[in-house]
């Protein structure tokens, strides 16, 4: 008998799949709400987050920097990453995948997509294979492991890579602790599935660069719409290459942001010196991606596979851009 198979309520399997229920959990409750007062004790079970939330002087330092991580910098939901439009919210492939394991998503309190929800799925299906593991039923076990894996390599995996190396960047102790402590148990789960995703999967196609109508607002977007350009550019990053390169920026929506941003740049002559600032942000998350591709966990290659793609190939098209504007400078 396989080391994972179900034998009982005292096997190690069962173990660690009721603990692994119970971090999923907290996990959702700290990403929906942040480290609050109520929630503060979960927070401060993971070494880790320990460690972070010691470096505010108070704790609503800490609470503050999960709004402007989760709430301004890079939200939290399947949709505004994997969306060409990059709505939060596009839920249908989602719900039907929760349909199909079971899981009723609609008390979840907030969106199918968000991560918290998506969360919820996972320690849904841990609850699952425990309750199989104790009553030894080897084939729901076997099913239910199964869904596990359709959940991970099917919606969470192909997202929060990306997201994580991006909260990573922001600087932000807390955000930075809680993105990593949830990618670390997804990776976790999901290298005891052992088994490769199934099919691969593609990005939606980026707009046409070589169009002769296209404009600043389709740079904007490859830009502004992670799905689009493959890269996740964070708030302050975008702000902050849009300052180095001496083109304000404004306030709005993130794509209204970058569209400021390049147009300023081609009025102040300053468009290449932009663009090779958001080329330095997106090879930093290449490296970041290609290091997490390197340690060979199941699912991840076929994972992040996509977004390196998308990433060199905004890369060169941005390359493009500013060696044309340097041209008509």
């Amino acid at each position: 008998m396989s080391a994972l198979s179900p034998s009982g309520p005292t096997s190690t399997p069962f173990r660690r799949a009721r603990a692994r229920e119970g971090g999923f959990a907290a996990l959702a409750l700290l990403v929906e709400r942040g480290p609050t007062e109520s929630l503060r004790s979960l927070a401060l079970a993971s070494p880790p987050m320990k460690v972070a939330l010691a470096a505010y002087e108070r704790p609503e330092q800490a609470e503050a920097d999960h709004q402007r991580g989760l709430g301004r910098e890079a939200f939290p939901y399947a949709g505004a990453m994997l969306d060409p439009q990059g709505r939060a919210g596009a839920t249908d492939e989602i719900a039907v995948l929760y349909e199909s394991i079971g899981f009723r998503w609609s008390d979840s309190g907030v969106g199918a997509d968000h991560l918290a929800t998506q969360l919820r799925a996972m320690a849904f299906l841990l609850g699952a294979e425990t309750e199989a593991s104790e009553d030894r039923q080897h084939g729901a076990w076997g099913r239910v492991r199964e869904a596990q894996r359709a959940v991970l390599d099917q919606s969470l995996l192909r997202w929060l890579p990306v997201w994580a190396v991006g909260q990573q960047r922001t600087g932000l102790a807390w955000p930075r602790s809680l993105s990593e402590q949830v990618l670390n148990l997804c990776l976790l789960v999901r290298s005891e599935l052992q088994r490769a995703a199934d099919q691969p999967w593609v990005l939606p196609p980026p707009p046409d660069l070589d169009d002769r109508e296209t404009d600043l607002t389709a740079i904007a977007a490859l830009i502004a719409r992670p799905a689009l350009g493959g890269v996740l550019f964070t708030r302050s990053e975008l702000r902050r290459a849009a300052r180095d390169a001496g083109a304000p920026a404004g306030f709005g929506p993130r794509p209204q942001i970058v569209l400021n941003a390049l147009r300023s740049a081609a009025t102040f002559g300053t468009l290449p010196a932009l663009l090779e600032g958001l080329q330095r942000i997106a090879a930093e998350q290449t490296a970041q991606l290609l290091k997490l591709q390197s340690e060979n966990i199941a699912g991840v290659d076929a994972a992040v596979r996509p977004w390196l793609r998308r990433a060199a190939w905004t890369q060169d098209q941005l390359a493009r851009v500013a060696a044309a504007a340097q041209v008509g400078a």
